[in-house]
């Protein structure tokens, strides 16, 4: 029974990193590819299960998101320069989440790293509060119409439209990844100090990631503007 609830609770939480990836990256969803999604989070849910049971855990992080990026091109039909993007940005935001919610709740005592181990009922709890902390982000960024705007159904058309800016992403995304390897080797280790320092750069190299985003489409806008300006004129 255990083997289950943590089937089906990796499927909560994968399929809760599919659509932080979807709306942060506004890409279109239709039936077929939430079916898609659905299938993608139970194969890396039992793939997630394999690697537990053989206690492969410190190699996990780098298999699952290899494997994530495999089904997410194929689930979304992306091109493996954005399917690697959507997926290292998307694995890098949800891990924030976990680990700044794992910390609030040590701090408050709430919960110890023991209890958050694979197969606990606080572990799948965790999981079940990261995703409707999901949930929240993206209907916030549905109704505010915020994420990255690049139109990944057109091809290479992030490459053509936003060159400089595309590469100016890379490095910050490069930064936010190394980061994150750091604060994960923190927490394994347990060093409050490092661990502290790390999620400290983490939070504002997100923080800077999003205002890019955020800037851009600004940019944006006011092109907009400016083009119905000429014509009204």
């Amino acid at each position: 029974m255990k083997y289950i609830y943590f089937i089906l609770f990796s499927i909560i939480e994968y399929f809760s990193i599919f659509l932080l990836g979807v709306y942060l990256f506004r890409i279109k969803l239709n039936l077929a590819r939430v079916k898609k999604i659905l299938l993608s989070s139970l194969l890396l849910s039992s793939f997630s299960l394999i690697l537990t049971i053989f206690d492969l855990t410190s190699i996990a992080p780098f298999l699952q998101i290899l494997i994530y990026t495999l089904l997410l091109k194929a689930s979304l039909e992306r091109e493996w320069s954005h399917a690697t993007l959507v997926s290292i940005t998307s694995y890098v935001f949800y891990g924030l989440i976990q680990i700044s919610l794992i910390k609030i709740l040590t701090f408050a005592q709430i919960v110890s790293v023991s209890d958050i181990a694979a197969f606990t009922f606080k572990g799948y709890l965790i999981q079940l509060i990261c995703f409707f902390i999901i949930v929240a982000t993206v209907f916030t960024l549905k109704i505010t119409n915020e994420g990255y705007s690049f139109d990944l159904d057109e091809p290479f058309g992030l490459i053509k439209k936003y060159t400089k800016k595309f590469i100016l992403f890379i490095i910050i995304l490069i930064f936010l990844v190394s980061t994150g390897a750091f604060v994960l080797y923190s927490v394994e280790k347990y060093n409050g100090y490092v661990f502290n320092l790390m999620f400290t750069v983490l939070l504002f190299s997100t923080g800077t990631l999003l205002y890019f985003a955020y800037k851009r489409d600004l940019e944006e806008n006011e092109e907009g503007g400016n083009i119905d300006e000429k014509i009204s004129g």
